[in-house]
């Protein structure tokens, strides 16, 4: 492996004023040979105008994939890693951006590591004007590495949050064909889960890439009830995987799951529902002091 041409595929959907950011911190990178894909998925802004511009300056290095309408979040990754000719392939969501030396450290984890099919960095969580309120993997926290799909099945990372932008080889996002577009939450939980099953996965501890903090985040209520479906159906979907593990560890992947989304339905769902809920997690877990606590909540509630 010497410098093998990287294709990094950047999504956009009306975010002309902060897209350029995106773009520029690819063509920013110390590893110079890129490819730039940039899948629009039917922007009503100016974004493609936007997008043919930056075209025209770097006819040689930037592929324009504009969709007349919108599709949806995988359908549009979708498009874009189809359109990838790079034999590693990364990604970076319109709203976010690279730091400089980003590819250049893990092409060469890589080249240390050749059995490696996929490599992510750490990243930096960062408000609106790009100030950095924490960073996903700190000195005192450990992050797995090689075989890690029981790992990436049971979210066993910083935060309970995945890594992102990772390197992926081709061919394997190929042999998993790319994501499911069933999904409208958590493709990239579910491509991470399939990935990790059939290739040994790196990282590098430099700080690769900044993901930008939407102050709005999702607050409706049935919004966090259909992204908590959305996490059961990826848990189902792939529970066929876990069949080969031994049982204890396969119980052990499902009820920490289990556990996690039981808490987050909890705390997002109506009284009785959440009464239910609740009972079922104190079956589960043996943990009366959650339940507990949540009676002193609600009583508090009540008296304030």
């Amino acid at each position: 492996m010497n410098n093998p041409l990287v294709s990094v595929m950047i999504t956009s959907y009306n975010q002309k004023d902060i897209l350029p950011r995106a773009i520029d911190s690819v063509l920013s990178q110390t590893y110079k040979n890129l490819q730039i894909v940039i899948a629009d998925d039917g922007s009503t802004d100016a974004s493609q105008d936007l997008i043919n511009q930056y075209y025209q300056r770097f006819p040689d290095q930037i592929k324009p994939i504009l969709s007349p309408k919108n599709q949806g979040i995988p359908k549009n990754k979708n498009m874009g890693f189809r359109a990838c000719d790079g034999d590693f392939i990364t990604y970076l969501d319109g709203d976010d951006f690279y730091y400089p030396e980003k590819i250049e450290r893990e092409i060469k984890v890589f080249k240390l590591e050749p059995s490696f099919g996929v490599v992510f960095s750490n990243f930096a969580f960062v408000n609106q004007n790009c100030s950095t309120s924490k960073y996903w993997k700190r000195e005192d926290i450990f992050v797995p590495q090689g075989d890690i799909f029981i790992d990436v099945f049971s979210r066993n990372f910083p935060f309970w949050t995945l890594y992102r932008n990772e390197l992926i080889r081709k061919e394997l996002l190929e042999k998993i064909n790319y994501y499911d577009e069933n999904l409208i939450a958590y493709e990239d939980w579910d491509s991470r889960i399939r990935l990790s099953k059939i290739a040994k996965i790196g990282y590098s501890d430099y700080v690769g890439a900044a993901y930008v903090d939407d102050p709005k985040g999702i607050s409706k209520t049935e919004k966090r009830q259909r992204l908590l479906q959305e996490m059961r159906y990826v848990m189902t979907k792939n529970s066929r995987l876990l069949n080969d593990l031994k049982l204890f560890e396969k119980i052990k992947v499902l009820r920490t799951l289990e556990i996690a989304i039981l808490e987050r339905e909890i705390s997002c769902s109506p009284s009785l529902e959440k009464l239910f809920l609740t009972f079922k997690y104190v079956a589960i877990t043996g943990n009366l002091k959650f339940f507990l606590n949540l009676i002193k909540q609600k009583i508090k509630s009540i008296m304030d």
